[in-house]
């Protein structure tokens, strides 16, 4: 039974990673949609946005507590934010690159 509430959660978000990704959404709240759906401290999730001719660089910052998570197993999660991110900038043909700060 538990398995199939993963499942069923699992493709809720799929589904509402999917909408933000062919709508015209902000890369600002796509990311920000992603980590509260990670992290533990919801409210300490600050996304700051810079534009220049390279492209997008968003700035996450979060609680110390939730770095973990974030950082998770040799950067696995980070390294996945930003594969859905360059596949976001890929659709709207700009570069997305992503930072960590704590």
């Amino acid at each position: 039974m538990k398995i199939f509430i993963f499942l069923l959660d699992l493709f809720y978000l799929l589904k509402k990673i999917l909408k933000y990704m062919s709508d015209n959404e902000n890369e600002v709240e796509f990311l920000k949609f992603l980590v509260k759906n990670l992290v533990r401290y919801k409210e300490d999730v600050v996304i700051d946005r810079k534009e220049d001719e390279l492209g997008i660089l968003l700035i996450l910052r979060v609680n110390n507590n939730d770095m973990g998570i974030i950082i998770w197993k040799s950067w696995n999660t980070v390294d996945s934010l930003r594969t859905l991110l360059k596949v976001l900038g890929s659709r709207k043909e700009k570069r997305i690159n992503l930072k960590i700060l704590n």
